[in-house]
C-alpha cells in the first residue's frame, strides 16, 4: 500500500474510533442536523444542489478535523501518530476553509472563528467532556455561518449569542441539580445552592429565554407565529418539568432531556421567524 495512504489511514481511524463515545456521534449528529435546518430555512433563498453539497461537506470535513484535533491529545497513541493527527486535522480545515471560500470571502472568515472557538472547546475537554456546551456552541456558529455563505445574512441571528448564553446557564443549573448528592451542592463559584435552586435557576433560564425573543420580536420583522410558538413551548416544557413528581436518576434525566428540548426550541422557532 503507497505509503501516503497509509498516513492517511491512520488519523482517519484514529478520528473516526472517537465516534464510539456516545457524545461524540450525537453531537455530529446534531451539527448535520442543524446545517440541514439553517440551510432549509435559510431566508430568500432556493438553495440549489451544489449548495447543500457544498455546506454538508464542509460540515463533515469540519466535524473530522474536529476529531482528529481530539485524537492528536490522546497519548496512549505513538507521538508520529499524534503528529499525523495534527497534519490531517491542518489540511481538512484548509479543505473546509476552501469550501466556504466558493461561497463568499466572508463565509470563509466566519467559518475559520467558529471551527476555532469549536476546536478550542472540544480539543479543552476531549469527547465526552461538555458536550451539552459544544452542542450549544454548534447552534450559534453552524446558523451565521451557513446563512453567510448562502448570502441571507439577517441581524436576528445575532439573538442566538444571547441565547446561547442563557442555555448555557440553565444547562448548568440542571445538570448541576442532577448531579447534587444532598440537599445542597457547591457551584463553580463556590456558593452552595439546594437541588430545588439549581432547578429554579434552570426555568427561570428558559423564562427569559422565551422573553427574550418575544420582546425582540414585537420591535422586529420576526414572524409573531414562530416567536409566540417558541415562548408557549419553552413555558410547557418548563410547566412539565415542574410537574412531574419523582427523584433519583430518571427524574434527573428528564429534567435535563425537558431544559434541552426547550431552549432548543426556541432557538429553532427564532431562527425561523426570521
Amino acid at each position: 500500500m503507497p505509503l501516503a495512504l497509509v498516513m492517511i489511514r491512520m488519523p482517519v481511524a484514529a478520528s473516526l474510533a472517537l465516534l464510539r463515545h456516545r457524545d461524540a456521534r450525537q453531537s455530529a449528529v446534531v451539527a448535520l442536523v442543524i446545517a440541514v435546518l439553517a440551510t432549509w430555512f435559510a431566508p430568500d433563498t432556493a438553495s440549489s444542489w451544489l449548495d447543500w453539497t457544498r455546506i454538508l461537506l464542509a460540515v463533515g470535513v469540519g466535524a473530522l478535523g474536529v476529531l482528529m484535533l481530539i485524537a492528536a491529545r490522546d497519548h496512549t497513541i505513538q507521538l508520529a501518530e499524534r503528529q499525523q493527527c495534527l497534519i490531517g486535522d491542518g489540511v481538512l480545515v484548509l479543505i473546509a476553509i476552501v469550501l466556504s471560500a466558493t461561497f463568499t470571502f466572508g463565509a470563509a472568515i466566519v467559518f475559520s472563528i467558529g471551527f476555532s472557538l469549536l476546536a478550542v472547546l472540544a480539543a479543552w475537554d476531549g469527547p465526552t467532556g461538555s458536550a451539552w456546551q459544544f452542542r450549544g456552541l454548534l447552534g450559534v456558529t453552524i446558523p451565521i455561518w451557513v446563512w453567510t455563505a448562502l448570502q441571507a445574512w439577517d441581524w436576528g441571528l445575532l439573538v442566538l449569542v444571547p441565547l446561547a448564553v442563557l442555555a448555557f446557564i440553565s444547562d448548568g443549573h440542571v445538570r448541576d441539580a442532577a448531579t447534587a448528592r444532598g440537599s445542597d451542592t457547591t457551584t463553580h463559584a463556590g456558593t452552595k445552592l439546594s437541588r430545588r435552586a439549581h432547578r429554579l435557576g434552570s426555568w427561570l433560564g428558559i423564562l427569559g429565554s422565551a422573553l427574550l425573543i418575544l420582546t425582540i420580536g414585537l420591535v422586529s420583522d420576526a414572524t409573531d407565529t414562530w416567536v409566540a410558538l417558541g415562548a408557549i413551548g419553552a413555558i410547557v416544557c418548563v410547566g412539565i418539568d415542574a410537574g412531574l413528581p419523582g427523584s433519583g436518576t430518571a427524574a434527573a434525566r428528564r429534567s435535563i432531556s425537558l431544559c434541552d428540548a426547550g431552549l432548543a426550541w426556541i432557538a429553532f422557532c427564532w431562527m425561523v421567524s426570521l
